[in-house]
């Protein structure tokens, strides 16, 4: 302030000047000084030096805080004094303390245009707010703006707001939510941190922390967001875009999904999205609106949450073991981690369900046979599971499934593909004397229904043919056209077993017992 008059010193050359709360308050013994600086102790200026005859300057500092709009008196005494009713000079009895009304308290969404109405008097197109982070202090030295409304902030009244009082900060999708401090200044230079020295109030900022999140195939994914104000309003969308907000995105299907996408959650905080039995592993989008408005579209979902990692194998998988053989299955995939577990089962279970899966039951001599089979290596994105050499199974088609760490039959829950156990291979002398068939000479002469004579080997290498004798004289011969009955040294002719049909009996003469020729297909269940 600056005061003109005359005598405004006294002997020692000092004079003094006080601001009261109140109208026409000087000189009364019940009135209080007024604080516009958080850490003011005494309420008085004195006056400087004069600057001419006459004239004087009393410095109160930067007001930081005060009533905006109430009154206060600006009162003076020849001298200071500790005693303010001794300040019984009336210099101005209504006093205007101008700028915004402070302790204010302001929310904003991410996703959402946020804009700040100011109250105040006195405002000014020169004004300009800053927000800085929860716990630093206004015009402080070393205090920063925050990584929040970047190219708004600083920022200054609205141009088309003749009151000065509206601030548009903008739509701010990828700040880090919470409580930030609102700083003021009147007539600021620059963005500098340091000149807003007025604490204006607080600004929240209400929505989700970024984060990154890894579910598996086959087993439960709950996504559990964090943040500030999250509500059950809120909605989560997984996409497959590279970035949120498109307004014609490309939703993720994982099958077996209890929820919708996008999906909600009771809170806005855990988003459940049960247990995906199928689909590939991939890296899908999270996007996140506050309270998605029809009208909006799905352009609503603006703001970024990170990413989900839906780590596992690739479906649609064949893998072949041969009995003999050693045995190894390959699983491939994104994410695989060594603690990953597969099992074969029969076929008419279902992954997953404990109570229908049975587990194919290999069997080796020396014993090595393991199912659920070992991890033996990582090779980039395959596991390789190594079952050993079956020596004994039964040949046919089963089912592989997996499981992200399993612990128990019911965690390997996710169908990866088909298991298919061959036979050994037959060795090469199949069907000869040295595999031990006996020469088929008892069958020279045998025709079959077709007239066609008796083979005298086997059908081909993966058969085995021997002979063996019709003990109880009462068996049919293989072309099942006949219940022929052979007598020792007695030929077969028609009629002799009750049978006008003889096609199927031999021609000469049978030996003591009829002798049948079994063709056995060498489906080699063991080595």
């Amino acid at each position: 302030f600056q005061l003109t008059g005359l005598g405004l010193y006294d002997s020692s050359g000092q004079t003094s000047v006080a601001i009261m709360n109140g109208v026409g308050t000087c000189g009364d013994a019940s009135s209080y000084a007024a604080l516009w600086t958080a850490s003011a102790t005494v309420p008085v200026g004195p006056v400087d030096g004069a600057l001419f005859a006459g004239v004087g300057v009393v410095d109160f500092g930067l007001p930081t805080a005060g009533d905006v709009g109430s009154p206060y008196s600006l009162c003076w005494r020849h001298g200071p004094s500790a005693y303010l009713y001794e300040y019984r000079t009336t210099i101005d009895p209504d006093l205007e303390l101008h700028g915004p009304v402070l302790a204010m308290a302001a929310t904003c969404t991410l996703g959402r245009r946020c804009q700040l109405q100011l109250d105040g008097l006195g405002l000014a197109a020169t004004n300009a707010i800053a927000l800085v982070p929860n716990g630093s202090a206004c015009g402080e030295t070393g205090t920063e703006l925050a990584a929040a409304f970047i190219g708004s902030n600083p920022a200054s009244p609205a141009p088309f707001d003749a009151s000065h009082r509206l601030y548009v900060l903008g739509n701010e999708t990828s700040a880090e939510p919470g409580v930030y401090r609102m700083c003021w200044a009147h007539n600021p230079v620059g963005s500098d941190s340091m000149q807003f020295r007025v604490p204006l109030g607080w600004l929240t900022l209400v929505g989700p922390s970024k984060g990154d999140y890894t579910c598996y195939l086959g087993a439960s994914c709950v996504l559990a967001l964090t943040g500030h104000g999250l509500s059950a309003d809120n909605r989560l969308a997984l996409v497959t875009d590279t970035t949120c907000g498109a307004s014609n995105p490309t939703f993720v299907s994982f099958s077996g999904l209890p929820t919708t996408n996008p999906m909600t959650s009771a809170a806005g905080l855990e988003y459940d999205m049960g247990r995906v039995v199928s689909g590939g592993p991939q890296l899908v989008r999270l996007c996140w609106s506050s309270q998605p408005l029809s009208s909006e579209g799905h352009a609503a979902f603006r703001v970024e949450v990170g990413s989900l990692f839906m780590k596992g194998p690739f479906q649609g998988t064949t893998q072949e073991c041969q009995i003999c053989l050693a045995c190894k299955l390959i699983v491939s995939g994104l994410g695989l981690e060594p603690g990953d577990g597969i099992v074969v089962i029969k076929p008419s279970g279902a992954c997953g369900d404990p109570v229908q899966m049975e587990d194919l039951q290999f069997f080796a001599s020396p014993a090595g046979i393991q199912n659920p089979p070992n991890v033996s290596s990582l090779q980039g994105s395959n596991l390789v599971y190594d079952v050993g050499t079956i020596t004994v199974g039964i040949p046919g088609s089963y089912k592989i499934c997996w499981g992200h760490s399993p612990h128990a039959l019911g965690d390997y829950a996710l169908a990866v593909g088909v298991f298919n156990l061959v036979p050994s291979e037959s060795p090469p002398y199949a069907g000869t004397s040295s595999a031990g068939c006996a020469v088929l000479l008892p069958g020279q002469g045998y025709r079959t229904d077709d007239n066609l004579d008796f083979r005298k080997s086997a059908l081909g290498t993966e058969y085995e043919a021997t002979l063996a004798i019709d003990n109880d004289n009462n068996s049919g011969w293989l072309s099942g056209n006949s219940s022929c009955t052979l007598l020792a040294g007695e030929p077969c002719v028609a009629g002799a077993c009750g049978e006008t049909d003889a096609s199927a009996c031999p021609a000469a003469q049978c030996g003591e017992q009829p002798w049948l020729v079994l063709d056995l297909l060498a489906v080699r269940l063991f080595c």
